[in-house]
């Protein structure tokens, strides 16, 4: 696993891009998808680069480092690891996660962990996923049971999802879902988040988000991809958890 401690409370996380074989059955489950989600360890390490050259401080980040033909980190342990050996390194990689997630809160009182992955189902778009339902989403239900278990203390869940407090506004080049009060995803698969967000916010009361990415976009656009999530995760960042520092400080 490649992971480093940050300076800023944000986490980067990649799960599904890691390129070591292992001596192991491929994964056989039911509903096991084994291949990777290309690009997206890069896009990551541009997305710190711009936000260093930025504010001068870089994101924890955390890596698999193992392919997902053999592991899956983003499943429980008992579906996402069949076999002793994929078994350790999946308690290896969430065990580092965890003391990240813990040393962010520690230092900075608080923890954003942005979970990057990538789809062949869509094109074209980035999605945000807040661990509740395309129904809930597209018809504003129970959006104050996000992953978003931090900032909903403070915020209104709707702006934090659809408006000026959400992570999508400070897009503009890319179509981004959830974004505005009107959305139109159609017949779209909607990736709603899984084990990392869901797991991680509720056990810390952190603030995660999943993030899907088209792969055209990953492939074609990761420059220009990169400073946009950069500049609007800054955004993000400045617009909903400074204002709560100044008022506690």
């Amino acid at each position: 696993m490649k992971y480093f401690y940050g300076q800023i409370p944000i986490i980067l996380c990649c799960s599904h891009n890691g390129k070591l074989k292992l001596d192991i059955p491929i994964r056989s489950g039911k509903n096991s998808i084994i291949k990777n989600d290309q690009y997206t360890v890069p896009l990551s390490n541009n997305i710190i680069d711009q936000i260093y050259k930025t504010i001068g401080v870089k994101p924890y980040y955390i890596y698999n480092t193992v392919h997902r033909k053999y592991l899956d980190l983003n499943r429980a342990c008992n579906v996402g690891a069949e076999t002793k050996i994929s078994k350790k390194y999946w308690d290896e990689f969430h065990t580092i996660l965890s003391d990240l997630i813990e040393h962010c809160i520690e230092r900075h009182k608080h923890c954003l962990l942005l979970d990057l992955h990538g789809n062949n189902q869509t094109e074209n778009s980035i999605q945000l996923g807040y661990g509740i339902s395309k129904k809930c989403v597209l018809n504003y239900k129970d959006l104050d049971k996000s992953t978003l278990k931090n900032l909903n203390q403070f915020y209104d869940p709707k702006s934090l999802i659809y408006m000026e407090n959400s992570l999508s506004f400070g897009f503009r080049q890319f179509d981004v879902f959830p974004k505005s009060i009107i959305n139109k995803l159609g017949t779209q698969l909607y990736y709603d988040g899984g084990y990392i967000i869901k797991t991680y916010s509720e056990k810390y009361n952190i603030d995660s988000i999943q993030i899907e990415i088209s792969k055209n976009l990953r492939k074609e656009n990761l420059e220009q991809l990169s400073t946009e999530f950069a500049k609007s995760i800054i955004l993000f960042y400045f617009i909903n958890y400074y204002p709560i520092f100044l008022k506690n400080n």
